[in-house]
């Protein structure tokens, strides 16, 4: 019986801690006061990680000094990203905004103007800081060509006007250039939009530089206009060594399609890509008319 009593209670004191288990609180004061602060530290933790800069900068994608990265080094990146996004400069109280989507630079605002001359400006600031906001769309679109386009026309003008100057310049005279990019592309939507023939269509400089393009496909405008121009180039040089006088009009026939560049004027070109089964005839006639056309814009 003792042996039997002594295994009862055996079996009591287990039965005894298997259910006192579940009432750790009711055994004191201590466990029951230090329990509280177990979910209050997480949230403890919470606030210095919302209200810490690092924390708010976060959304930033981009910030830094002009001097680690230039204008164009920042439109030629967010551009091949793809991102829509918006980047704000400020230099000496002056403050610019960038806006990009789908790839391409879509508008610049500085000082309540807008567009391509805004981007000139800004492409000579030096000094100054940037910042990067991903998922600012633009509320509209003002500059339509392509963003490589556009860098090589402020390269340009960087090169020819000095940087001391620049600003100065462009101020007297930023409605002239703004219109006849406007008008050029205005003509080629008439070219194409008139022709059965042409794929792809640009204004392009005898240096490379594209004025205005319309270009389908997986054709670069940068790319495009710089080929245009060597191979005119190369056409002169050959006319002139055979003693033939300045060309007017070149092609390529190539198996894929063709290439025509007929000039408007000495330093200007009219080019175009045409399908292969294209009639040259016709083709050359509209490159005929497009030069006149694009000669009186000038």
């Amino acid at each position: 019986m003792a042996g039997r009593g002594k295994k009862a209670a055996t079996g009591l004191l287990t039965v005894s801690k298997k259910r006192s288990a579940p009432r750790v609180d009711r055994q004191g004061a201590t466990p029951a006061k230090s329990s509280p602060p177990e979910p209050a530290s997480p949230r403890r933790a919470q606030r210095p990680d919302v209200n810490d800069p690092g924390v708010t900068g976060g959304a930033m994608a981009l910030q830094g000094n002009l001097h680690d990265m230039t204008v164009a080094d920042l439109i030629q990146h967010t551009c091949q990203d793809g991102k829509t996004a918006r980047i704000t400069i400020v230099r000496d109280g002056e403050q610019a905004r960038l806006y990009f989507g789908d790839g391409q630079l879509l508008d610049a605002e500085l000082a309540g103007r807008h567009g391509e001359e805004v981007v000139y400006e800004i492409l000579s600031w030096n000094d100054g800081t940037f910042a990067l906001e991903p998922g600012v769309p633009a509320l509209a679109r003002t500059i339509t060509r392509s963003y490589t386009g556009v860098l090589l026309s402020g390269a340009q003008r960087l090169d020819e006007i000095h940087p001391d100057t620049f600003k100065e310049n462009l101020s007297m005279a930023p409605l002239p250039v703004k219109k006849t990019s406007e008008l050029l592309s205005e003509a080629l939507t008439r070219i194409m939009a008139e022709s059965a023939d042409l794929e792809s269509c640009a204004v392009v400089g005898t240096d490379g530089m594209v004025l205005a393009s319309i270009v389908t496909g997986k054709l670069d405008e940068a790319r495009f206009g710089a080929q245009a121009a060597a191979f005119y180039g190369i056409c002169i040089r050959a006319s002139s060594q055979l003693a033939r006088g300045t060309p007017y009009q070149a092609v390529i026939q190539a198996d894929s399609g063709n290439i025509v560049a007929y000039a408007v004027n000495a330093n200007t070109l009219f080019v175009a890509t045409t399908p292969k089964d294209a009639i040259l005839g016709m083709v050359f006639r509209e490159a005929a008319d497009a030069a006149k056309q694009i000669a009186q814009i000038f």
